[in-house]
């Protein structure tokens, strides 16, 4: 009788076992290389993948994330070859579907050289200033407002595809052949700790605090149940303290003091 019964046992497990795995899903993330947030990188696959792959898991789905060029990554979720595009706001894509909450926020910051005095204060403070920043971005309204107004005027803004924005602008900001660099704080600490002798910025002020999201395909059948995943993940997250643990791994060292 233990010994049917113990065979019952194992055929539910290995039973259950098979459900389950038949209703996992792989969802396919996409973004481009924005390290720390998303890496191309095997190994390394950056901050933001690790909170969707913590929350997706945990729900019994799998995770597979691939960096592409980034108006390639909105096309293939808008056109279902992937599920979501990490990373995104809802200004840079507003035909996709959004989470009630952002998984985390980014900073973006204004940056000058460090033998350059200019602080940001306003609007008016761009006045005269070469800007430098990434094509198809959203840094908030006003300065999305500002960009589009002057993104034909190279003396005012100087715009980059985001595969070779950062390098593309960095090195132009210690040429001096722009005055300013727009980019969220953890990824230029990044580049900086990664070019220690190249280069020496410092933050000019904060621009904006922007939440980022996974955008899903309206019309994808699924989207609707990985949004309500993620809006329970994240609560939890929060709740437990490991979100807080995941984002002090990423630090933000050279804006501090400058929020």
């Amino acid at each position: 009788m233990l010994q049917k019964l113990s065979h019952a046992v194992f055929t539910a497990i290995l039973l259950a076992a098979i459900v389950s795995e038949a209703k996992a899903d792989t969802i396919e993330l996409r973004a481009d290389d924005w390290c720390p947030y998303t890496c191309a990188s095997s190994e390394h696959q950056g901050l933001l993948v690790e909170i969707a792959t913590h929350i997706f898991t945990a729900a019994g789905h799998r995770v597979n994330f691939r960096t592409v060029p980034w108006t390639r990554a909105v096309l293939e979720v808008q056109h279902h070859q992937a599920n979501g595009l990490i990373g995104v706001t809802p200004a840079e894509a507003p035909s996709l579907l959004y989470s009630a909450e952002p998984l985390m926020y980014a900073e973006d910051h204004w940056f000058v050289r460090a033998d350059n005095p200019w602080r940001f204060d306003d609007l008016t403070s761009l006045a005269g200033i070469k800007l430098g920043a990434t094509e198809g971005y959203s840094y908030g309204q006003d300065i999305d407002a500002y960009i589009a107004q002057h993104k034909s005027d190279a003396d005012k803004v100087q715009l980059y595809i985001s595969d070779v924005s950062l390098q593309r602008n960095l090195r132009k900001l210690q040429r001096g052949n722009i005055d300013v660099l727009l980019e969220d704080c953890r990824v230029v600490t990044r580049a900086v700790q990664r070019h220690k002798k190249k280069v020496a910025l410092v933050s000019a002020g904060l621009a904006s605090q922007i939440g980022l999201y996974i955008g899903f395909a309206a019309d994808h059948p699924k989207s609707k149940h990985y949004i309500e995943l993620l809006n329970k993940g994240s609560r939890a997250l929060i709740e437990s303290g490991e979100l807080a643990q995941m984002l002090a791994r990423y630090p933000a060292t050279l804006c501090q003091g400058n929020r």
